[in-house]
């Protein structure tokens, strides 16, 4: 019944209806119990009042019968849908604020009866104890005017009321209230286009607390440290693909990435920038692309993987529960990322102003569907007595969705340069609703501005020069295991501070304890080894080789023998036999026994383990369970 035209070249929207299938999805879209209030206490005196307007739109007679059929009912209302005059003056006939209200569902798509209440401070749905009745059906609850919408009640549920809520004041259904989609982008032809609908630039007001974000510049340096870092295996990722919030901390601390809210007690907060570096750079490995030669060419990979959903807007949604278990639909990164086109480069633009213009566009932002989003995804709410699940039901899809996956879509463009943010701390009235300050971290969003490498990626430039890095000078000593770093490239900094000792200024001495410090595995040591290489020197001299050889050859796997005692047996190498036999700190927590098997308590494995550190030995021992 719809064909999808292309309008300006930046929407989709249903062609002209015929006026039967007219007909049919206005007859779809009410009952007689749903539209009859509405004509009961509106449409029957409008008609009446305008006699010569409605007859020259065909409007029947009808409104005159006291108990009208359904089909009359229908015959009343669609002329008001198919003609723009006569729905122009309905509008302005009705009460205030109802011609508003029109206009908000009309543009801005459906609402939620609480929203609008708040919103307009007028009365939607009426409660419990107005009624004077505990279980009113949905088209009783709601004030009469209201049903000109189509309603699309949801029961509360059962922890809804165990909230500490007073049953008599509130309503027993949450209402909401939208045009269907033909029916409103007709609508949307006959009401006058509201601001917002097209992208103003401003200026960004003087506002105690609100920061910017522009200093892209440690990108480069920050990339190929995290991409060594992830290669090393570090990161903990839960069997459903989630990384874990503790080891992102981590990472970011090691790497010395910076933060948007480093400050923030927030778990997740605090490391926004490290959780999108560590997501994209998975999701390239994932992909093959392990090296990290041109920092353009690596991004523009990256953004070309997010394109087609290689990489899950998802990712921005961690204050949903249950979001990476839902499919999720592709269309949304291309629409998502299609936005930074429509920037004007070098130009503040409110971040209200973007998201107001994609739902007057209506862009496909539906990032998952409406029966699994209200079965599967929640947001944990902090009611009276504790945590309660929201499930994403229609009413709650825009507020705990729609607006967090684009605000936090735009802090993941940031992250990787691509725009400039204006923000401040996250702060959210919709939240109180839920009994919080803050739906997602992203709410502090305020603007944001498109920059020369994102104008580039996405397509609007032909060129783009990255920064010049500082000067920087990294010498390997050929008689020593001596770095001298001269620079201001502080994450590599942050990484030799990890792997060797400050022996003055600007140079660090390297040993076997330094470099094998916080590794545990033979995979570790070996992504370590190649992070030194990748970040410091591919060809290092004759002495590096060797220490490094030498630290591969002492990197063994000791599977346990026994589950009391753990039995190993160790290699043939002279050396860690030797220190087993004569070191002081050995003997107090090894009991030598025949033919290269020693026995160690369980108290004292991880000691031992790490004292043979020192000596260049990395040795996994494999416990018995």
């Amino acid at each position: 019944m719809q064909k999808i035209i292309p309008i300006t070249g930046r929407t989709e929207m249903p062609d002209e209806l015929s006026p039967r299938e007219l007909q049919e999805v206005v007859s779809a879209a009410y009952t007689k119990d749903s539209i009859y209030p509405f004509f009961k206490i509106f449409l029957r005196s409008f008609i009446l009042n305008n006699v010569t307007l409605c007859r020259q739109y065909h409007v029947p007679s009808y409104s005159q019968k006291p108990n009208p059929t359904k089909s009359e009912l229908i015959a009343c209302l669609v002329p008001f849908f198919q003609h723009g005059e006569l729905f122009r003056q309905m509008r302005a006939a009705l009460p205030d604020p109802m011609p508003a209200v029109v206009d908000k569902i009309i543009w801005e798509g459906g609402q939620n009866h609480e929203s609008l209440e708040k919103h307009f401070n007028t009365k939607v749905a009426y409660t419990n104890q107005e009624l004077e009745t505990s279980y009113p059906n949905a088209v009783t609850e709601l004030h009469p005017l209201f049903c000109l919408f189509r309603d699309d009640p949801t029961d509360r549920d059962y922890s809804y009321w165990y909230s500490g809520r007073n049953f008599k004041n509130e309503t027993s259904y949450l209402h909401f209230l939208y045009f269907p989609r033909p029916l409103n982008a007709r609508l949307k032809k006959f009401t006058p286009v509201p601001f917002g609908f097209d992208l103003i630039a401003i200026s960004l007001p003087e506002s105690p607390g609100l920061q910017v974000y522009t200093n892209h510049d440690s990108l480069f340096s920050e990339l190929p440290v995290a991409l060594s870092y992830v290669q090393q295996g570090k990161l903990s990722i839960s069997e459903s693909g989630l990384l874990n919030v503790a080891s992102v901390s981590k990472m970011r601390k090691y790497c010395g990435i910076k933060e948007f809210y480093p400050d923030n007690g927030d778990k997740y907060a605090a490391s926004i920038r490290t959780r999108f570096i560590a997501e994209m750079v998975l999701a390239l490995n994932r992909k093959g692309f392990t090296t990290y030669d041109d920092s353009v060419a690596f991004l523009k990979q990256g953004f070309q993987l997010y394109e087609k959903a290689q990489f899950s807007s998802a990712t921005v949604l961690f204050h949903l529960k249950g979001i990476n278990k839902a499919d999720t639909n592709p269309v949304v990164n291309q629409t998502l990322f299609s936005l930074l086109q429509q920037l004007p480069l070098g130009q503040w633009v409110a971040a209200d102003n973007l998201l107001n213009y994609a739902l007057y566009r209506e862009l496909p932002l539906e990032l998952i569907r409406d029966y699994v989003a209200h079965n599967n995804v929640y947001f944990e709410s902090d009611d009276t007595y504790g945590k309660t699940k929201k499930y994403l039901y229609r009413p709650y899809y825009r507020t705990l969705l729609t607006e967090p996956l684009l605000r936090g879509t735009f802090y993941l463009f940031a992250t990787f340069g691509l725009v400039d943010l204006a923000y401040g701390l996250p702060a959210n009235p919709a939240a109180e609703k839920f009994k919080k300050k803050h739906i997602s971290v992203f709410d502090g969003l305020q603007a944001v501005r498109l920059t020369a490498l994102g104008a580039y990626l996405c397509g609007l430039t032909q060129t783009y020069e990255a920064p010049v890095t500082p000067h920087e000078k990294i010498l390997l000593d050929e008689q020593h295991l001596f770095i001298s770093y001269t620079g201001t490239n502080k994450p590599l900094l942050t990484i030799l501070e990890k792997v060797a000792r400050k022996a003055g200024e600007h140079l660090f001495k390297v040993d076997y304890e330094t470099l094998l410090g916080d590794c545990n595995t033979s995979l570790e040591v070996t992504a370590k080894l190649n992070m030194f290489k990748q970040l410091l020197s591919a060809t290092p001299p004759l002495i590096w080789q060797e220490f490094f050889a030498a630290i591969q050859e002492r990197n063994v796997a000791l599977p346990a023998l026994n589950a009391n005692y753990q039995l190993f047996e160790l290699p043939s190498n002279k050396e860690l036999i030797r220190l087993v036999a004569s070191d002081a700190f050995l003997k107090k927590h090894i009991i030598k026994a025949e033919m290269y098997h020693v026995i160690i308590p369980k108290t004292s494995i991880s000691k031992v383990k790490n004292y043979l550190k020192k000596f260049g030995f990395l040795i996994d021992f494999k416990e018995v369970s």
